[in-house]
């Protein structure tokens, strides 16, 4: 589970409210979310063969960051229009589906997929780790954004969301059908360009 998904899961019900719905739809837009996303985790599982894992990674973080600026945006003029009420929760089901195709699996696969057999225990111990560190301070830290940012709250998400999308174009290599040495060879051919550059 990726940091920016942590606050749509655990609070999505009083984002749901602050967006305007009243508590018993909000319970039911939230039951949505869980329900959209185990329906696209199951759908990115062929994907990732077909696409690629850096592709889906790529169009996860892309959809992710277009639908936390509509929500931001939705959050703003809720009271201006009231049917922004509903694009604030069709954003929050878009958002949770880019994740679920993207973000919420893809890095598990590479992270599997960039070390050795040797290397891939400890490495996968490390992402685990910072994977719950995160969701636990995002978990922790997200009622005192809304606090703080109100109606903006999103917006640090999506700044986060630009710089994995940028990280990722440039520094992922695709893992698709790719054995451990050619992933080897691919950052070595991109740590020797740093190098001449």
């Amino acid at each position: 589970m990726s940091y920016d998904d942590v606050e749509v899961l655990y609070y999505s019900t009083s984002l749901f409210t602050a967006a305007g719905l009243e508590e018993w739809q909000s319970k039911y837009a939230t039951l949505g979310v869980g329900s959209v996303m185990v329906i696209m985790t199951l759908v990115s599982i062929p994907l990732m063969d077909r696409a690629g894992r850096r592709t889906l990674h790529l169009y996860g973080l892309g959809g992710m960051f277009i639908f936390s600026i509509f929500i931001t945006i939705s959050l703003l003029i809720k009271e201006m229009m009231g049917w922004m009420t509903f694009i604030s929760v069709i954003s929050t089901l878009c958002f949770v589906i880019f994740f679920s195709v993207g973000p919420g699996s893809i890095p598990w696969m590479i992270t599997a997929e960039l070390f050795s057999q040797g290397p891939r225990p400890a490495a996968m111990s490390i992402a685990v780790l910072v994977n719950w560190l995160s969701n636990f301070i995002v978990g922790i830290g997200f009622p005192k954004m809304q606090e703080t940012f109100e109606n903006y709250t999103f917006l640090p998400f999506s700044v986060l969301l630009a710089c994995f999308w940028v990280f990722t174009y440039y520094k992922v290599p695709e893992t698709k059908n790719k054995t451990f040495e050619e992933i080897a060879a691919l950052f070595q051919r991109g740590a020797d360009r740093n190098i001449e550059d």
